[in-house]
């Protein structure tokens, strides 16, 4: 992980950057000072050593010049080295073909929803060829991939509502899982949204109040503390009230539990539930499934 600069202990042959974007405010003090971070990292790399990279981050585009290792382009645009096109979306996943400098080498069927996820496999099958494996190898393990703990993760459902749980917790990882969502027939998507730190939550309010745009209904509990005492004067009430000058149907419940029992009177069939967030939001989801108690009483109803 790049927090407190943890990646620069590594000393790889082979690396890796989907993006490059502002987080950690509480170590980082700016972008340019997890771009310097981001090239220290790229620069660990040995003349011989491979380094992945998505070509169309302008963050990634930026530190890279001058870096002796060999360079690998992944994307969506012309350009790339690799790149994915005829991306077709189907309920729960996508397929679409793989090109390499423009030439085709296979085409790819995911099992998880989201161009996020497109990306991700061009990075993997990137890597596969760096260290040996041909296109239609890459392609049968992202076939047999069918996701991950705590990444659009399917809990269980509450009557008749399917319940997924979700890591994201920066405003473009909210946008991809909510894009994700808009792959599947649901009537409607709420959101139960956990802000993850103060620094966090000050630093990145505004990117938080257009993040949920595809959901139906936006569901705000406390904000996760970590490591944090200061709350530098943000409270998830306040990213409420924001949030609903342009979201009618954003609001704060208070604890987890407020959110179960709000959400134990408000589910019915065909809506679609996902919590978010770096924190124990998917705790809602357990009381839900009755795997914890339900407590308390909500603290705000939906106006």
């Amino acid at each position: 992980c790049e927090y407190y600069d943890n990646f620069l202990n590594l000393r790889p042959n082979l690396g890796v950057i989907l993006n490059i974007e502002a987080d950690h405010h509480d170590y980082f003090k700016d972008i340019e000072h997890i771009k310097r971070s981001f090239r220290r990292f790229a620069e660990l790399l040995p003349k011989n050593g491979h380094l992945v990279v998505y070509h169309e981050d302008p963050n990634i585009s930026a530190i890279l010049p001058g870096l002796e290792c060999q360079i690998i382009t992944f994307g969506l645009e012309k350009g790339s080295d690799w790149r994915a096109t005829n991306i077709e979306a189907h309920v729960g996943g996508s397929s679409c073909d793989i090109l390499y400098h423009e030439q085709p080498m296979g085409h790819v069927v995911l099992n998880v929803p989201g161009v996020h996820h497109i990306k991700n496999a061009l990075a993997a099958i990137a890597v596969g060829q760096i260290i040996g494996l041909d296109v239609a190898a890459c392609a049968k393990g992202i076939d047999l991939y069918h996701g991950t703990h705590r990444r659009f993760d399917f809990q269980g459902e509450y009557n008749g509502a399917r319940l997924y749980d979700d890591y994201a917790h920066h405003p473009s990882e909210i946008k991809a899982t909510l894009a994700a969502a808009k792959t599947f027939p649901a009537k409607r998507i709420i959101s139960v949204f956990q802000p993850s730190t103060y620094t966090r939550t000050k630093a990145l309010l505004d990117d938080y109040l257009s993040a949920f745009t595809d959901s139906d209904m936006v569901v705000i509990t406390d904000i996760f503390m970590a490591r944090e005492v200061e709350t530098f004067g943000i409270d998830a009430g306040i990213v409420a009230d924001l949030m609903k000058q342009t979201h009618p149907n954003a609001f704060h419940v208070g604890s987890l539990q407020d959110a179960a029992v709000y959400l134990s009177k408000e589910l019915r069939p065909g809506d679609m539930v996902i919590t978010m967030g770096i924190g124990d939001v998917y705790r809602t989801i357990n009381m839900l499934l009755g795997k914890e108690p339900l407590q308390a009483q909500p603290a705000v109803k939906a106006q």
